[in-house]
């Protein structure tokens, strides 16, 4: 490959006020030959492949794959060093903390002056420390063995408190498992003795009915509440069917299936209950005119027939 850079510069510069006053000239775009062609810089890098290193592999890429790759590396390699000034910060701020805690059992005094920093009052409390101490010292061996008895018996209540709660909160989590293992169970079960396919709409709305009758503390069987929310479903899907249907049909857009099903559906009513005809109409009909009762249900196919 052959190439010269060559750049132009402005020729005869002129000086003095003259020169000073006028607007400077952009400079002149550098070109270079490229295949014995004169190209602009800018174009033959973004026309030439450049070979770039991407995961320890060789590859070839284009002008704007490099810039692009550059910048996402920048920002990358940017927010790395970022992430690593915070953890640097915070692990300084743990040794810095974990030393000051440490150094209070050389110098309890910077455990006093942490607290007061906090807003603590120390003087009050180590004074109410100090009297207490004192009535305990001042005691009689009996007034302090109640005393400690007291305490001992304060403390185990206390433990026992924790313990009966905590056994309390487990029986609690358990029971609500059972009792959500319980009603799957029920729940399969009576899914299984039904025919047919089930919506999911209607066992969710089961299970609301049952959730909402434990919350008013009232006792509602799977069955009951199944049956409730059977009525809910049949009204609610066919209030839903009807405004799909009037919307169809305002569109003019009635599925074929549907209407075909329509049809044989008004044809079998008639089938079984024939519309009643008026007797002027049967006596004001000529000999050999009169039609059957196929003969209707035949012209009755024929209109509906598109």
């Amino acid at each position: 490959m052959e190439s010269a850079a060559t750049s132009s510069a402005p020729s005869n510069p002129q000086s003095g006020p003259e020169a000073s006053s006028e607007a400077p000239k952009p400079a002149t775009t550098e070109k270079a030959l490229y295949g014995g062609q004169e190209m602009e810089l800018d174009a033959l890098f973004r026309t030439k492949k450049h070979k770039a290193k991407v995961d320890g592999k060789e590859m070839e890429v284009d002008y704007d794959e490099l810039v692009k790759g550059y910048g996402h590396n920048t920002a990358a390699n940017a927010r790395m060093r970022e992430a690593a000034e915070l953890k640097k910060a915070a692990e300084a701020r743990e040794k810095a903390l974990y030393e000051s805690i440490y150094g209070w059992k050389q110098n309890p005094v910077s455990a006093f002056e942490a607290l007061e920093k906090l807003g603590i009052d120390v003087d009050s409390i180590a004074h109410e420390r100090v009297l207490k101490k004192m009535q305990y010292e001042m005691m009689s061996p009996e007034q302090r063995e109640a005393f400690d008895a007291k305490r001992e018996l304060e403390t185990y209540r206390q433990r026992e408190k924790r313990e009966a709660e905590e056994r309390k909160q487990q029986e609690l989590a358990q029971m609500q498992q059972k009792a959500v293992t319980d009603l799957e169970q029920g729940i399969v079960e009576y899914l299984g003795k039904s025919s047919g396919p089930v919506d999911p709409a209607l066992v969710g709305r089961a299970v609301d009915e049952m959730i909402s009758a434990m919350e008013y503390g009232q006792e509602l069987s799977i069955e009951q509440a199944f049956q409730k929310a059977g009525q809910w479903f049949e009204t609610e899907s066919k209030s839903i069917f009807d405004r799909q249907l009037k919307a169809l049909l305002a569109q003019g857009q009635v599925p074929k299936e549907l209407a075909e099903i329509v049809r044989k559906a008004d044809v079998d009513a008639l089938r079984k209950k024939p519309p009643e005809r008026k007797q002027a109409e049967a006596t004001s009909q000529k000999p050999g005119s009169a039609k059957g009762i196929d003969d209707f249900f035949n012209d009755l196919d024929k209109r509906f027939v598109k």
